[in-house]
């Protein structure tokens, strides 16, 4: 009735076997448990396009606050339209600020492979806690009838706060 889940390391180690860079395993290994689920992702165009947008803001945010909104505006709101694309992208954010706040206490953090765009964000942000309640806050309104373009605004504003 209910399947095990296969111990992370065997997770990954599937995926390499599979081709599957270190860097997207990383990722993915938080969201599936399957190699072959996770070469599946690979392959789509809408993870590309999500990952890309991903990395992107945290090397915005890394940068500077108005850079990190208009790259927001410009880019990652008109490109976010559909609900499914916008929860996996929230979920992957939400993931970078939960080992944000692990590296600032020095803890391990599950996104090892992102250690280099982790790192600076750890001293940049200011209430890293407080705006990843919100980011999962918004994660959660997404299953209402809600603008993704205005939740997506309202989250950038809330993270480059001062």
């Amino acid at each position: 009735m209910f399947q095990v889940l296969s111990p992370k390391e065997d997770v990954l180690k599937e995926a390499a076997e599979l081709g599957i860079e270190k860097e997207d395993a990383d990722l993915l290994s938080n969201f599936v448990n399957s190699g072959l689920l996770m070469k599946e992702q690979v392959m789509s165009d809408e993870y590309a396009e999500i990952k890309e947008l991903f990395l992107d803001s945290l090397s915005y945010l890394a940068e500077s606050p108005a850079k990190a909104v208009y790259f927001f505006e410009k880019n990652i709101i008109p490109k976010l339209s559909k609900k499914a694309d916008t929860k996996f992208y929230l979920d992957m954010i939400v993931l970078a600020f939960k080992d944000i706040v692990s590296f600032k206490e020095k803890q391990t953090i599950k996104l090892s492979s992102y250690v280099k765009l982790i790192q600076p964000l750890a001293g940049k942000l200011k209430h890293i806690e407080d705006s990843l309640v919100e980011i999962m806050k918004a994660r959660s309104q997404l299953d209402l009838n809600i603008s993704t373009a205005l939740l997506l605004e309202h989250v950038v504003a809330y993270i480059v706060k001062e």
